[in-house]
């Protein structure tokens, strides 16, 4: 509900701000992350709710994937 308002009060906004905030750093961990084999054995939820630095090896940094 609060998202559809937000865009609805400030679409231009609102639209940058998504796209800066969370669709950029998805795409680039996704370049980062799609051919390590250690990444695609995680979890497909851990996967889908963080996102996942690798800091090598079995290592990752786990970010909660959160819009405000």
């Amino acid at each position: 509900d609060n998202i559809v308002r937000t865009f609805a009060k400030h679409p231009t906004g609102t639209s940058i701000r998504a796209l800066t905030l969370v669709t950029l750093p998805t795409l680039l961990l996704y370049a980062l992350n799609r051919d390590d084999e250690e990444y695609q054995e995680l979890d497909s939820w851990e996967k889908d709710m963080n996102w996942m630095i690798p800091m090598g090896g079995w290592e990752f940094v786990k970010i909660p994937i959160t819009v405000k």
